[in-house]
């Protein structure tokens, strides 16, 4: 068994704009996907099957990728909790600083 059991496959968040939006994509229902950024971040978006999430972040360049780094799935109130840390790449002459 593995970090993401069952159908649960989240492996990279793509930012889809220059308003950046976090994008993601599940396979399971009632996942709740706290992630935190190297900044410490914190975002959390519940998704049900076959649904996908995106809240808006900041403004980074479009194609970034943040890739999970590690993460944990827990019950809680009878929902599957998968809380993660995902590292995004340093970028340079923007303003990284995020507020959710």
């Amino acid at each position: 068994m593995g970090l993401f059991d069952g159908p649960t496959d989240i492996r990279t968040f793509t930012f889809a704009e220059r308003v950046a939006l976090i994008e993601l994509r599940l396979d399971a229902a009632d996942v709740t996907v706290t992630a935190s950024d190297d900044e410490t971040t914190r975002v959390e978006i519940e998704t049900s099957t076959s649904s996908s999430g995106a809240l808006p972040l900041t403004p980074l360049l479009t194609g970034t990728e943040l890739r999970i780094e590690s993460g944990i799935v827990e019950r809680v109130n009878s929902r599957r909790r998968l809380a993660v840390r995902i590292m995004a790449p340093r970028v340079t002459g923007l303003d990284a600083n995020v507020n959710a």
